[in-house]
C-alpha cells in the first residue's frame, strides 16, 4: 500500500498545491488518464501506480489531491485509514481541531461521504 505524506495547506507527497501542470508532471510524469471541465475544476490527471487524481484549476493550478483505495494519506505520522474514533483521537493529540466538518470518504470508507464529524462520532 503506498502512503503519501499530507502537508496541511501545503501538498501531498511531492505535490505542491498551487503547482502548473508542467511542475507536477515534472515530478509524477505524465497521467494514465485525463479529464477535462467538470463543474467545479478544470482539468484532473489520474495516476493509476500510486493510486491519485491530482486536480487542477482554471488556471491549471493543482488545488487537490484525491486517494484512491491503495493509497493512505499520513499527517503528522497518523495513518488516515482504520478506525475513525483512533485516527480522530491520534490528531487530537496532535493538536489538530474538529469543527463538525462535513466528512469525505478520506478514512477508506468507514464514514460515509456527506457524514458530519458530529455524526461519525456518535
Amino acid at each position: 500500500m503506498n502512503e503519501l505524506v499530507i502537508r496541511p495547506y501545503e501538498g501531498v507527497g511531492p505535490i505542491d498545491f498551487d503547482m502548473t501542470t508542467d511542475q507536477v508532471a515534472a515530478v509524477l510524469g505524465r497521467p494514465q488518464t485525463e479529464m477535462k471541465r467538470g463543474s467545479d475544476w478544470d482539468l484532473q490527471w489520474y495516476y493509476d501506480d500510486l493510486p491519485i487524481c491530482v486536480t487542477f484549476d482554471a488556471e491549471r493550478r493543482c488545488n487537490f489531491v484525491d486517494f484512491y483505495r491503495g493509497c493512505v494519506g499520513v499527517v503528522e505520522g497518523v495513518r488516515l485509514a482504520g478506525s475513525y474514533r483512533v485516527i480522530v483521537d491520534q490528531l487530537r493529540r496532535r493538536g489538530y481541531e474538529y469543527h463538525e466538518p462535513t466528512v469525505h470518504t478520506l478514512f477508506m470508507g468507514e464514514v460515509s461521504s456527506g457524514d458530519t464529524l458530529w455524526d461519525a462520532l456518535g
